[in-house]
């Protein structure tokens, strides 16, 4: 137990240094002085007045001027690190007589909590006849300095007890807290420094432009993502390069702690009320290897998000590849995360590369190596290692090259006094170990230093304290390729073998599959030995079957294969596994913020999977057959028009296949009693429509059709087609006002101006007080028009008319504003003045 000259020696040290400690805290620009103070202030006071303070900035204005209030509210203390301290205390008592806020005119008293420095001297008292407004102050009851709280620890043994351990807990907290969030600091520096961000460690792709937007747009929360090897973690980092306060890590911390403040080491809660409204930036790279987790795995990652949500000055970054994407859609909802998507290197952005490094421009000559040369990965693997791209033909070739002479250090082993396949050996440790428990790597006492040495003057490896992984996440995907064609091979055809052995790398399995699957459809005699047998052979489990199909389908390669093994998958029964299996897995989904609007989801068709079973559909007569399950080829289509890259003949197809079904539903319905006709084609409609221009001859007729129908069928026939045309107005999308704009017009008139009715029925409506829509010789529709359409933006026709088609929409309103004038004034001669020059 402490005497009392131990704690006040302790004490004295303290309060006398206090001023030099904040300043060294926020020196190197870590925590906020005057935050650190208020903090202090607000312990100190509830010993000193012996109730609990609260700080009035957390809660809504309550009193202007003052920071501190007491439980019982009638105690309010201003805290000041302001060196002038005589001044600071007539300000304030000025600014608060002079206010003309109501809630000053409550404030009766005030105490000024500051730090000791050489200006107290000058405090002056105003009392009596000096006072200021309605607040006295003196120094004995208003004021408490550091050398104040020194003399009453000195003279009153229980504050002293209490102040020595305030003060105590305060000095090991922010001690180590300053020192850990320094070393977090120091630590996220060094991850960042493992990301490489330049051609061969001397050229960089200018991407500026893409940079600029993300930081003209700032928002809070972002995700920059893309495919394999594009760039998406070096982008990341050029975005918080220069920022002062960034904390990183790599998304598996998140699976390998239970609480947020052990993934860096300090207590973040701390760190976020410290530093006071300086901006601190999370980067998060590499979402996508947590992608596989069980949903309750993302709860410390959405903790953060929570947690960030009470601080403006918070800013989180991740990145992710696209493929992985959907597994965060919930956390995008909940967060608004503004998505940035990293696309393949532009061909300025290549010539540029070409004139830099004549290897790249020689791969351009040959048109086997375009895709090598979308990926700013494989560019910089080739251009440092200096490959001989004579004896790579492609990129499954690539990428055994990298394993064998990159990763492996095949041919460089023998240098390092080591054996290759020792090397093998711990690079699968590394990654299958890393992989399975979703760990950031391995320790690095669990691997032979003399490898480790070699690995990591190789740059095979990346080492992040006492952790290693391979340097780049490719590295990785090319392991697992190499471990599945292995397993493969030393199954010899017995398929259970081979699925058993890689289900013991656990739940990451399934997606680096799919991977591999994918990746098989680069060149024939992969997809002749390995997906021949893993879609066809009835030995393989039918959930392996789907992961294999879902592999097919997503990739961007899987044209040749289904022109390979169409006729296969046709005898074999399969064909419509293989659509239900796009219907469902062929998407990556995109959250769209409309306005002030709830957020939206967008899917959009990804892989070549979908045209190449179109085509399929459409050459074999198939949905001919199949009338009954049509629903499926629908959605198929339907799915197809909203890509952005429609291929003409494949959309051609698809139109082909959604008139046939259109044309044999209202066919249909004829035999029976009427029903609501456009429930049934309304998908086929809007593939059409979508579609526009691939089916314009067609909708052409179909569009004449209804007119006809409506102006001189029976009520049936009338019925149907103005079902049909008051919808195609309501989902007029813009391929299909830019063909057919006057068409859409037509239909337009045909709905919305009256056609021939007896005269009883125009003296009815005449009759009618409440409308003078038919003078005009407008029908129903017209009248009913403001409760279909609420807003100009829910009448698709309308405002893709004049956005799109101009021109024509404004010739079409001019006619139809004579016609319905000209009908008021036949009906209406009284009220007509003729004007004559």
């Amino acid at each position: 137990m402490l005497n009392s000259n131990e704690r006040m020696g302790f004490i004295i040290e303290y309060m006398s240094s206090y001023d030099e400690k904040i300043k060294m805290a926020n020196k190197n620009g870590l925590f906020d002085a005057a935050k650190m103070f208020e903090l202090f202030a607000i312990e100190v006071c509830n010993v000193w007045f012996g109730q609990k303070f609260s700080n009035l900035n957390d809660e809504t204005a309550t009193y202007p001027y003052v920071d501190l209030i007491s439980e019982n509210r009638e105690l309010l203390v201003q805290v000041s690190t302001v060196q002038d301290v005589p001044t600071k205390i007539k300000t304030t008592l000025e600014k608060i007589r002079d206010s003309k806020d109501k809630k000053c005119s409550d404030l009766k008293n005030i105490v000024f909590f500051v730090l000791s420095n050489n200006s107290i001297d000058k405090v002056r008292e105003y009392s009596g006849d000096n006072q200021i407004g309605s607040i006295s102050f003196t120094i004995k009851d208003n004021l408490i300095t550091t050398n104040d709280i020194i003399t009453k620890a000195q003279n009153d043994l229980n504050f002293q007890k209490k102040l020595y351990k305030v003060l105590k807990d305060e000095y090991e907290n922010f001690n180590i807290n300053i020192r850990k969030f320094k070393g977090a600091l120091e630590l996220s520096n060094s991850g960042l420094k493992n990301i490489e961000g330049l051609i061969n460690g001397e050229y960089e792709i200018d991407r500026n432009e893409f940079l600029e937007k993300i930081t003209k747009d700032n928002e809070r929360y972002i995700s920059i993502q893309g495919g394999a090897g594009s760039g998406k973690s070096v982008l990341c980092k050029k975005y918080v390069e220069n920022e002062k306060l960034v904390l990183y890590a790599r998304a598996e911390r998140f699976l390998e702690e239970s609480h947020i403040d052990d993934i860096w080491g300090c207590c973040i809660q701390d760190v976020l009320e410290c530093i006071n409204g300086k901006k601190l930036i999370f980067f998060i790279d590499a979402l996508e290897f947590i992608a596989d987790c069980a949903e309750t795995k993302f709860e410390l990652l959405q903790y953060l998000y929570d947690m960030a949500e009470e601080y403006q000055n918070v800013y989180i970054v991740t990145s992710c590849r696209t493929s992985d994407k959907n597994a965060f859609i919930k956390l995008e909802t909940n967060f608004s995360i503004k998505i940035y998507e990293v696309g393949d290197i532009t061909e300025d952005e290549l010539a540029l590369l070409m004139k830099q490094y004549p290897i790249i421009h020689k791969m351009y000559k040959t048109n086997s190596y375009v895709d090598l040369l979308k990926s700013p990965f494989y560019i910089n693997l080739i251009v440092s290692n200096s490959m001989d791209i004579d004896n790579i033909g492609d990129e499954n070739s690539l990428r055994e090259y990298i394993w064998k002479n990159i990763i492996c250090l095949e041919e460089k082993s023998r240098m390092y006094g080591i054996l290759s396949n020792k090397v093998i050996e711990t690079v699968e440790k590394i990654v299958f170990e890393r992989a399975r428990k979703f760990m950031l790597g391995i320790h690095k006492d669990d691997i032979d230093r003399d490898i480790m040495h070699a690995l990591l003057s190789e740059g095979v490896i990346a080492q992040q304290g006492d952790y290693i992984r391979l340097k780049y996440d490719i590295f990785e995907d090319i392991c697992f390729e190499h471990y599945f064609d292995k397993a493969f091979d030393l199954c010899k055809g017995k398929y259970k073998t081979f699925y058993d052995e890689i289900e013991n790398l656990g739940r990451c399995v399934y997606r680096r599959y799919q991977i591999w699957i994918s990746n098989k459809m680069f060149i024939q005699v992969n997809r002749d030995k390995f997906l021949y047998s893993l879609t066809f052979s009835d030995e393989i489990p039918q959930s392996w079957k789907r992961q294999t199909e879902i592999g097919i389908v997503k990739s961007r390669f899987c044209d040749n294969y289904f022109e390979e093994q169409g006729s296969e998958i046709l005898e074999q029964g399969m064909l419509f596994d293989f659509v239900k299996n796009i219907n469902l897995f062929a998407f990556e989904g995109e959250l769209l913020h409309i306005r002030q609007e709830s957020p939206q989801m967008k899917l959009s068709p990804i892989g070549n999977g979908r045209p190449c079973i179109i085509r399929l559909l459409k050459n074999e007569e198939i949905y001919k057959k199949n009338i009954i399950g049509r629903d499926d080829i629908v959605k198929l289509c339907l799915d197809y028009a909203k890509q952005e890259d429609k291929v003409a003949v494949i959309a051609s197809d698809a139109c082909a296949m959604m008139e046939y079904y259109v044309e044999y539903a209202l066919q249909e319905s004829e035999q029976e009693n009427y029903y609501k006709i456009i429930d049934e084609i309304s998908s086929c409609l809007e593939a059409l429509y979508r579609m526009a221009d691939n089916s314009e001859e067609w909708l052409k007729k179909f569009f004449n059709t209804l007119i006809n129908n409506y102006i001189n069928g029976n009520r049936k026939s009338m019925r149907k087609s103005e079902d049909i045309m008051e919808w195609t107005l309501k989902n007029a999308y813009p391929a299909l006002v830019t063909g057919l704009a006057s068409e859409l017009c037509s239909i337009a008139d045909i709905l919305w101006l009256r056609g021939k009715v007896d005269a009883e029925e125009f003296d009815f409506y005449r009759a009618d007080r409440l409308s003078k829509g038919f003078e005009y010789g407008l029908s129903e529709k017209a009248e009913h028009y403001n409760y279909l359409y609420r807003t100009v933006y829910e009448n698709a026709f309308l405002w893709n008319l004049f956005r799109l088609n101009f021109k024509v929409g404004f010739h079409w309103a001019i006619q139809f504003i004579n016609k319905v004038i000209l009908e008021y004034a036949t009906n209406n001669p009284e009220y007509v003045i003729k004007i004559t020059k």
